[in-house]
C-alpha cells in the first residue's frame, strides 16, 4: 500500500500536462485500478493498493512498457549503465544514475536501502544478459555478501557493487566510503582473485533521496599483485 493524499481533477486532458502522483492515483481509485487499503482513513489522506491480481498485471505489463526494451530511451540508459559500470567509469556512471533516480523514483519510495538495491538491480538485469553479463545478487564471498555484482566470466572481469543508504545528501560521500570500506574488509573481491579473474572492479555508492554519491577503488586484481 502507499499513502496519498486526495486531489480532484477537472477534466481529462488535464491528465497529460504534468500530472502529479496523487492526482493520478485519485483517478486510479475512482476507476477502480486502486481501492482503499483496509487500514486506510477516509479523509484526504488515504492509504491505497491494487485491489486484485488481474490488475497487478496490468500494473506488471505497463511496467515492462516503460522500463523495458520497449522503451529504447530507459533501454539504452540501462545498456549504458552497464558498460560504463563494468569499464570502472564512475565519473560517467554517475550522473547517469543521477538522471535515471530522477526519472524512476518516487518521493514515496526513498526511505529504505532496499528500494536502492532493488532500483539498482532492475535497471542492470534490463541490460546484463545483452552484454554476456551474470548477476549475482547478496553472494557469500570473503566474510560476507556483497550487494551486487556484474560477472563477466569468459572475459575474467567482475565489478562489486556495494551500496548505502546515506541520511542526507551532505552525507552520500560518507556512504559511498562506507560501501567501499566494506568491500575491501569484508574481502568481496577474494573469490574472483582467486579465479584469477583479469580485472575485479570495487564500487560504493552512497544514496540519498533522488542523488548518489560513487568511489570505485580501482582494480582489485592488480592490488592484489
Amino acid at each position: 500500500s502507499v499513502e496519498i493524499s486526495l486531489e480532484e481533477f477537472t477534466t481529462y486532458p488535464d491528465l497529460s500536462h504534468n500530472i502529479d502522483f496523487d492526482t493520478f492515483m485519485t483517478l486510479m481509485l475512482h476507476t477502480g485500478y486502486v481501492t482503499y487499503s483496509e487500514d486506510s482513513g477516509f479523509l484526504n489522506n488515504v492509504k491505497i493498493r491494487i485491489p486484485n491480481r488481474e490488475v497487478y498485471e496490468c500494473f506488471k505489463v505497463k511496467q515492462k512498457l516503460l522500463f523495458g526494451r520497449k522503451n529504447p530511451q530507459w533501454f539504452n540508459q540501462a545498456l549504458r549503465l552497464v558498460d560504463l559500470l563494468m569499464e570502472n567509469n564512475v565519473e560517467e556512471a554517475m550522473p547517469l544514475i543521477n538522471l535515471m533516480l530522477k526519472q524512476f523514483l518516487s518521493v514515496r519510495n526513498y526511505g529504505s536501502e532496499l528500494y536502492y538495491h532493488g532500483f539498482m538491480l532492475g535497471v542492470i538485469g534490463l541490460a546484463a544478459s545483452t552484454r554476456n553479463l551474470t548477476i549475482h545478487e547478496e553472494l557469500e564471498s570473503g566474510e560476507g555478501f556483497s550487494d551486487l555484482i556484474l560477472d563477466n566470466f569468459d572475459a575474467e572481469y567482475c565489478c562489486i557493487l556495494e551500496l548505502k543508504k546515506a541520511e542526507s545528501l551532505d552525507k552520500c560521500i560518507n556512504a559511498a566510503q562506507e560501501a567501499t570500506a566494506q568491500i575491501i574488509t569484508k574481502n568481496y573481491a577474494e573469490e574472483f582473485i582467486g579465479k584469477h579473474y583479469k580485472k575485479v572492479y570495487g564500487i560504493g555508492i552512497g544514496f540519498a533521496k533522488k542523488s548518489c554519491k560513487i568511489l570505485s577503488l580501482g582494480n582489485l586484481a592488480d592490488k592484489e599483485h
